[in-house]
């Protein structure tokens, strides 16, 4: 997926993940949110590796992320900057997400990003059926967050 065409830059959705099994739903719900109406002008994109989202978040004054959480399945809720900042920072990538946040942060003074979890942790699902069960919070979340109707 590709940026969307956008009429106001500085709001950002970002799924983040890998696109194999379940780590793919940040994925799955910013496809599904390009189309959502209430988020028109929005700027939705999707990476790979958190090393990607100091560029990502350039000139952005306000983000959501959305990323897979070891959380029990379809559990959705906004994760507090604090809770991220406490959590381990060992990752298989260049980066792990608090230090892309954190380098982010430093080049972009005045950015705001609210991380959206989505549970992974479980069977019975697939990621289609993840991803239709949590789009309408996920949905709601993103909306209260950047003040959309």
């Amino acid at each position: 997926m590709h940026e969307k065409i956008i009429k106001n830059s500085l709001l950002k959705v970002i799924g983040l993940g890998s696109p194999m099994a379940l780590d793919a739903i940040g994925w799955q719900l910013v496809e599904s949110l390009v189309s959502s109406p209430a988020l028109q002008g929005v700027t939705c994109v999707v990476v790979r590796d958190p090393s990607i989202l100091p560029a990502e978040l350039a000139g952005v004054r306000q983000a959501v992320l959305i990323d897979a959480a070891d959380w029990p399945l379809g559990k959705v809720e906004l994760i507090p900057p604090d809770e991220l900042s406490r959590s381990a920072r060992l990752s298989s990538h260049a980066l792990s997400v608090p230090d892309a946040l954190t380098l982010a942060d430093s080049l972009n003074p005045g950015l705001t990003v609210s991380i959206i979890g989505v549970g992974i942790r479980g069977e019975g699902m697939s990621l289609y059926q993840l991803g239709d069960a949590t789009l309408p919070r996920v949905s709601e979340l993103v909306r209260k967050v950047f003040n959309l109707a």
